[in-house]
């Protein structure tokens, strides 16, 4: 049996990014967890994940794809640019033939990166937090949370339709406000507003993440939104959902 190529990813905060430098060999085998690095650092809504792969050895183009396909997972939520810089020039040619440049820029230095990044930030995403202990938990705090900050971005209109989906994610993911607490996020970017609970590892089993996500989480979710995934972060899981602007609530809410 093949041996699994060694890869270790290393990641420090640049002026509101995050900067991943991966080292070793990029692979089929180390495929997967070079992309879930940096899906999982996106997670935690920095500006952008710059991603400098002078130290990546690559014996197969086809592995430059893992960053496109890490662009897909985080291009609805959190929707953080991600960016991938190089200083030598073969290695930019061989990035932009192997056609990742339509998903994901490419820039010589990471300065370059945050300027490039900085100038097309037309609309700067707006983000409230809530922590939620297990004892504190209660649907009239997380309706309080959700109108207060609807209420500062201007967007009371659509209080009612992001508490319902706020409050039902949350008794989901925690099997009712006895179980463990966990971590509710609002963001906002332009109309569109994003909900996020997050779980640590203890709290979402043995191990399992988002690998098993119950029918019934599923079923109400569906209910209640059109968009809605879960991914893996450095300590446990997020599950998200979004609202897209501009939809009557009747329509974000399907009949059985």
């Amino acid at each position: 049996m093949a041996g699994t190529a060694e890869l270790a990813v290393f990641g420090l905060e640049r002026g509101g990014d995050i900067v991943l430098r991966p080292q070793g060999v990029l692979d089929a085998t180390t495929f997967g967890r070079l992309r879930d690095a940096i899906v999982k650092t996106a997670i935690e809504t920095p500006r952008a994940v710059i991603v400098a792969v002078d130290d990546l050895a690559v014996p197969s183009g086809a592995c430059w794809s893992v960053f496109a396909s890490a662009r897909w997972h985080v291009s609805v939520w959190p929707d953080v640019p991600v960016v991938v810089v190089s200083g030598d020039a073969n290695t930019r040619r061989m990035l932009r033939r192997s056609g990742i440049t339509r998903y994901v820029p490419v820039f010589e230095t990471e300065d370059d990166a945050s300027r490039a990044v900085a100038a097309g930030g037309a609309h700067r995403r707006r983000r409230a937090r809530l922590e939620l202990p297990a004892e504190t938990g209660s649907k009239g705090r997380i309706s309080a949370f959700v109108a207060e900050a609807l209420r500062a971005w201007e967007l009371e209109s659509r209080i009612d339709e992001t508490a319902t989906l706020a409050v039902a994610m949350v008794e989901a993911a925690i099997d009712g406000f006895d179980g463990f607490g966990c971590s509710l996020r609002l963001e906002c970017d332009g109309s569109d507003i994003a909900v996020a609970v997050s779980r640590s590892r203890d709290q979402t089993g043995d191990g399992q993440g988002c690998g098993e996500v119950s029918p019934e989480f599923s079923t109400r979710i569906d209910r209640l939104c059109r968009l809605w995934g879960c991914a893996p972060t450095p300590d446990g899981a997020t599950v998200w959902a979004l609202i897209r602007g501009g939809n009557p609530a009747t329509e974000l809410f399907h009949t059985a």
